[in-house]
């Protein structure tokens, strides 16, 4: 017999990071109201976390299991104290309305699992609300791009007044920076190969930012509102003294004053906006986020110029949409092609770019008189533009239209 979801088992799961939170697995309750409407609660220890849920279907007769998840697509109508930070310890409450036969299980074979992440280990994507105001939903976290509410990815939201930013798994990463010896059309002097050491993950936007997006936190007409398909490419016009301010400096020894920026800025009114410390990613943490685990030239592994019209808009006269083409191993879309990304680094070619040793978390030489591009543009017309490895330099009060910029920021909830 068919019951509705009301005798449900409960498993609690905890990432395990320093400082860790945590819910107490015999805390956790179930009630249902009408359609259904499932009321989960919980008790949650340690606080601040971000606590995110997931629903595990047992088709055997025991607690042993086996149990599978139901995939986070299902969960895409959840409320309450879900998918945020929680910043207070005792009892919280998460509202979950299931579609379909999710909502009408035999009673003992479905369960919830309650995880609650450590701040320094927050979960694998993050959404900023860019017209959330100082709504406490203005930033959400999901343990992957299926769990995204409102249809996904495939909504438009998610390039207009949402930012999507994927976590970067770069703690104590090491990857080799530049191109390799024997890769073709390389430029030897400027992709000099070696070791780069990362020490800690970082958020990515996972689009180049877009016109609306921009329109959203500059409040400018730089772009007709109702024009959608200009709003869905990446702004461009931009500079790196437009995104941080002429008197911003990187690097500096003192870590807050390389990340300080013009309150005035592209970027100053961003983190104004969201309390988050988005700045422009360094050259080294591009190119890693670029690369996706790719030693090759290209990040889908493909060596050859119809291998870069699978992930990258090239050599087509204009800014495209974002989020069309092949993204690479982490999500992340048009690393490639379309737009030069500004990174925060000065541009160096031999010596001063690399010696050939390691390095960790480099940050670029200490004066220039051009910033990195990085991903090539619309365009880009040969391999050699196209591949990770390529370097760019760009005048730091030059604006073009095939210069933007991607959004980065350490992974730490806030």
């Amino acid at each position: 017999m068919k019951t509705n979801i009301l005798g449900i088992s409960f498993f609690a799961a905890t990432v395990v990071c320093a400082a860790v939170p945590s819910i107490d697995p015999a805390s956790v309750t179930l009630s249902i109201s009408g359609a259904p409407m499932v009321t989960v609660q919980y008790t949650l220890a340690n606080a601040p976390a971000v606590v995110t849920l997931a629903v595990e279907t047992n088709a055997g007769d025991t607690a042993a299991g086996p149990w599978v998840h139901v995939g986070d697509h299902n969960l895409t109508r959840v409320g309450g104290a879900v998918n945020r930070m929680v910043r207070q310890s005792g009892t919280q409450t998460i509202f979950w309305r299931p579609d379909g036969a999710l909502g009408y299980i035999d009673a003992g074979k479905i369960r919830a699992v309650v995880t609650a992440w450590a701040t320094n280990c927050p979960p694998d994507y993050m959404v900023v609300d860019l017209e959330a105001g100082d709504s406490p939903d203005l930033v959400r976290y999901y343990p992957s791009a299926e769990a995204l509410p409102e249809g996904g990815l495939a909504n438009d939201v998610y390039r207009l007044t949402r930012l999507v930013m994927r976590k970067v798994p770069a703690a104590n990463a090491t990857f080799c920076m530049g191109s390799a010896p024997g890769e073709d059309s390389r430029m030897s002097d400027v992709e000099i190969p070696h070791l780069v050491t990362l020490t800690e993950d970082f958020y990515l936007s996972i689009f180049p930012i877009t016109s609306g997006q921009y329109h959203d936190v500059n409040r400018s007409g730089f772009v007709v509102w109702n024009d959608k398909p200009a709003r869905l490419r990446p702004v461009g016009d931009l500079s790196y003294d437009m995104l941080r301010g002429t008197a911003a400096v990187w690097p500096a020894e003192d870590p807050e004053v390389a990340r300080a920026v013009a309150p005035d800025s592209i970027v100053g009114k961003l983190r104004a906006r969201t309390g988050l410390d988005l700045d422009l990613p360094t050259d080294a943490q591009w190119e890693f986020a670029c690369r996706a685990g790719e030693g090759r030239a290209l990040y889908n592994g493909g060596e050859t110029w119809a291998a870069v019209l699978d992930i990258a808009w090239v050599n087509t006269g204009g800014l495209k949409a974002v989020g069309l083409k092949q993204p690479n191993n982490w999500g992340l879309y048009d690393m490639i092609g379309n737009s030069w990304e500004l990174c925060l680094d000065w541009y160096s070619s031999g010596l001063a770019y690399s010696d050939g040793s390691p390095v960790t978390d480099p940050v670029g030489p200490p004066t220039g008189s051009t910033r990195v591009a990085r991903g090539g543009a619309y365009s880009v017309n040969t391999f050699a533009e196209a591949r990770s490895a390529h370097r760019n330099s760009a005048p730091p009060d030059r604006t073009l239209v095939r210069y933007t910029w991607r959004a980065c920021c350490p992974a730490v909830a806030k």
